[in-house]
């Protein structure tokens, strides 16, 4: 027999192994697991505690389903909001390897959906660091890049001088002032010196 303690904290019971947090139930997951409703402990069957893990395991899972229900996002973004909701480590790991089993989560898609929604805004460079910080690390990348600029008709020229017509539009570029702030204005939006000076000079 396992032996597990159990705080009620607002609508869930937190539930831990020999205080280790395992994760969260409802009153009605206890219904359908046909465990009696506990008031501070719970003694379970090996089997019985299995259950209690893939249930916490599969409402990750269904959480995570519907954070993707709306927009792509990448598995390290759905694994943060899954900490905030306090799942604990393991079921979030099993959650993340479900969806993408099931296909909600793929780096590829993702990537080439963000590149898409920022191509327009910023540089190639920020916005490999911003897919790298979501840990999307994919080998052919520099593929994809080409692929959505082509298909998208953008280059990185094109961007600066919408960016700059759009923020400086009807001003003076040969203003020095006017001029520094389009120059940190474009940094700002991860494109280098050089690629500013080539729009500018």
């Amino acid at each position: 027999m396992i032996y597990l303690d159990v705080k009620l904290k607002g609508k869930s019971y937190k539930i831990y192994n020999d205080q280790t947090y395992i994760g969260f139930l409802y009153r009605s997951d206890f219904n359908k697991l046909d465990i009696p409703t506990p008031s501070d402990f719970l003694e379970v069957s090996e089997e019985k505690y299995e259950e209690i893990r893939k249930a916490i395991i599969y409402r990750a899972f269904d959480k995570g389903v519907s954070y993707l229900a709306d927009s792509e996002r990448s598995a390290y973004d759905v694994s943060l909001k899954l900490r905030m909701k306090d799942f604990p480590e393991y079921a979030i790991e099993e959650a993340i390897e479900l969806l993408y089993e099931y296909n909600y989560l793929n780096d590829r898609r993702f990537a080439e959906s963000y590149i898409r929604s920022y191509m327009s805004s910023k540089s190639k460079s920020m916005i490999r660091k911003e897919l790298s910080k979501r840990h999307i690390n994919l080998p052919d990348l520099d593929e994809l890049f080409s692929e959505v600029y082509t298909d998208e008709e953008v280059d990185e020229a094109s961007v600066i001088e919408e960016l700059i017509r759009k923020k400086y539009g009807g001003q003076d570029m040969s203003d020095e002032k006017v001029k520094r702030r389009a120059v940190s204005f474009l940094l700002r939006h991860g494109f280098s010196f050089e690629q500013i000076n080539n729009y500018l000079t």
